[in-house]
This record gives structure tokens, C-alpha cells and sequence, in this order.
């Protein structure tokens, strides 16, 4: 989320950014909340959770997602379908 940004916003423009794919009948689940304490500082935590679909019905046909990070693990890439990550050689697959 990028500050003055609009949560339901973020949902739209981060699963285009990030899997180039467009949302439909988005809406807001919940919104909690988890103050905690980390590194000797209290922290706290909003998550937003949203439902949607896409609005490509064949995305839900993209055979398999991962979650990347660049090789030198400086940057998250987000979730990406499985065949691109192979191909790119600067991103290393963390999760299936």
C-alpha cells in the first residue's frame, strides 16, 4: 500500500502490477488488527483482507503460482506463475 492510496485501490493495482491480471466484485472481508511487541518496540498491524474473482475467467486456469524473491533476496517479487520464474535468472522461488 503506498501512503494517501486506498486500500481497495491496492488490491486492484497490485494484482495488475504483479500478475497482470484484473479483479472483479472486490470487496472488504475484514479489516483486524495486532499490536505486538518486536525488536524491543511495540508494533502495530492492519490487515485488510478482501474477496474478488478474476475477471479473466482463464486465469484460473494458469497452471501454478510461487512466491519469488530476487536472488540476492533484496526485494520481494510477489506471487508469479511458476514457468516465468524459471525463465528469469534474477529471481529465486521461495514458496509453490
Amino acid at each position: 500500500m503506498e501512503f494517501g492510496e486506498y486500500a481497495l485501490d491496492t488490491v486492484h493495482r497490485e494484482f495488475q502490477e504483479e500478475i497482470g491480471q484484473a479483479l472483479t466484485g472486490v470487496r472488504r472481508a475484514g479489516v483486524p488488527e495486532n499490536i505486538f511487541q518486536w525488536g524491543g518496540a511495540t508494533q502495530h498491524e492492519i490487515v485488510f483482507i478482501f474477496t474478488a474473482v478474476f475477471a479473466d475467467e482463464a486465469a484460473y486456469e494458469i497452471p501454478e503460482w510461487v512466491i519469488a524473491v530476487t536472488s540476492d533476496r533484496s526485494s520481494l517479487c510477489g506471487a508469479v506463475p511458476a514457468a516465468s520464474a524459471a525463465k528469469r535468472k534474477n529471481i529465486r522461488q521461495v514458496s509453490r
